[in-house]
């Protein structure tokens, strides 16, 4: 993107010309803002010169918006709005309250425990989405040492380099046969 053709404007300089069509008065706009009416003056003709249009049509009794003034306070709006959400989104995911994790696992650990950490987890977390691979002993390995995954739960034999694991308990295995069975002693 080409950023020279873009016009130098400040929030503060597009909030001033938004007050001032709102109040449709300089010193109602002014006293909102908590600045000088003068100073307000000088922020909107500034933003005029820039932009190379009139926002409003003064007299001694009243401010009237234009029609270009009436084009860029739609969009100011617009910009604005998406610069707030932007903004909360960022915040967001810096606290960890908005994202996305990948995790691969060996399926016996799929179907049985995990289903109730992810819910615990989400409980908490709504708005971080959390993708689970199912697959074979050895391959979360493979796909958390390729980066494809945040996570791996495995069975781990041997950590290679650049991989830290912990240890997070004793799985148990049990035997199941009918009753009776000639083996069951």
């Amino acid at each position: 993107m080409n950023y020279t053709d873009v016009p130098d404007l400040s929030t503060r300089q597009i909030q001033a010309v938004l007050a001032v069509a709102e109040y449709r008065s300089f010193i109602a706009a002014s006293a909102h803002l908590r600045m000088s009416q003068p100073a307000l003056s000088r922020i909107v003709q500034r933003v005029e010169d820039v932009l190379g249009i009139a926002m409003f049509e003064r007299s001694t009794r009243s401010v009237e918006i234009t029609q270009a003034g009436h084009e860029f306070i739609a969009m100011s709006e617009r910009i604005l709005n998406d610069l707030k959400l932007s903004s909360r989104s960022l915040r967001d995911l810096i606290d960890e309250k908005r994202g996305q994790v990948i995790l691969s696992t060996i399926m016996s650990i799929a179907n049985s425990r995990l289903p109730g950490i992810i819910a615990n987890y989400r409980a908490s977390r709504p708005a971080i989405e959390i993708f689970v691979r199912e697959g074979v002993h050895g391959q979360a390995l493979e796909e958390v040492r390729g980066g494809s995954v945040d996570f791996g739960l495995s069975y781990i034999d041997d950590l290679p380099s650049g991989v830290s694991g912990e240890h997070l308990g004793e799985e148990e295995f049990y035997l199941a046969m009918p009753e009776g069975h000639p083996l069951r002693s």
